[in-house]
């Protein structure tokens, strides 16, 4: 099946990958969506978006990119708003205005209890709780992550056709079987939330640790996003890549 990548960045920069032509398909960064898989050809059109901030729905709204899908399926890594903030009126608009449910997929039964919160009718959107949710040929399999301590979180490996990536979400830490499976070679890029600051309150991955854990033969497969300010330089003379210059120079 044809597979297509958008990708626009919600408050900070995010990325995605469509692991065989990367951003070849990438929209203008108009402050959208994390990222947004579009698999299909005319007949049969579905796409799969990580995460809902708040100020997605409104953006994928505007660009009409809503009308151009039959399947919608929303992979939730963690429950802040700048992560599920639109999730409600994404649901609304494509039940009631559109006629169609999208899936939402998450490890826990708490996206259920948030939405019902929010007024959320269980009929108006399919619910898949899962660690491990296959597609159209691609797996998205649910790696619990440390950002939040009130909160469980996940990243996920993506796998399409053999080859996989890994995304962070929100996290402070890299797990082992990540970092080993990228070492290893069977993870080939990494999109880690990545911040320049060192605290007590650990939230993202400080880049002083990533470049300790990462050789540098292998740091242009690492992708740094989510930052709260700019250090591009820095990280680029580390040998890793800034995710959104990345998506400039493919575009």
């Amino acid at each position: 099946m044809e597979k297509k990548l958008f990708y626009a960045p919600v408050e900070h920069p995010r990325c995605g990958d469509d692991l065989e032509h990367p951003w070849k398909y990438a929209v203008p960064a108009y402050r959208a969506a994390p990222h947004v898989w579009q698999v299909g050809g005319q007949d049969d059109v579905c796409a799969y978006l990580l995460d809902c901030g708040e100020l997605v729905f409104h953006q994928l709204y505007e660009r009409g990119m809503l009308t151009r899908y039959d399947r919608i399926y929303s992979i939730i890594t963690h429950l802040h708003a700048d992560h599920v903030g639109s999730l409600g009126s994404l649901i609304s608009y494509t039940y009631f205005v559109l006629g169609k449910k999208i899936r939402v997929i998450h490890p826990e039964e708490s996206v259920r209890q948030l939405l019902d919160l929010t007024g959320i009718d269980r009929n108006a959107y399919y619910f898949e709780q899962c660690t491990r949710y296959e597609s159209d040929g691609i797996v998205f399999e649910a790696v619990p992550v440390r950002h939040a301590e009130d909160m469980n979180c996940y990243g996920y490996i993506i796998e399409d056709g053999g080859r996989r990536i890994y995304y962070s979400g929100d996290s402070y830490e890299i797990p082992e079987r990540v970092i080993n499976g990228f070492l290893e070679r069977r993870i080939e890029k990494i999109y880690q939330d990545t911040t320049n600051k060192v605290s007590s309150h650990r939230s993202h991955f400080p880049l002083s640790e990533l470049k300790e854990l990462i050789p540098e033969e292998l740091r242009a497969q690492v992708f740094c996003m989510h930052f709260g300010c700019d250090f591009s330089a820095e990280i680029e003379q580390l040998g890793f890549n800034n995710a959104e210059k990345y998506l400039a120079q493919q575009r």
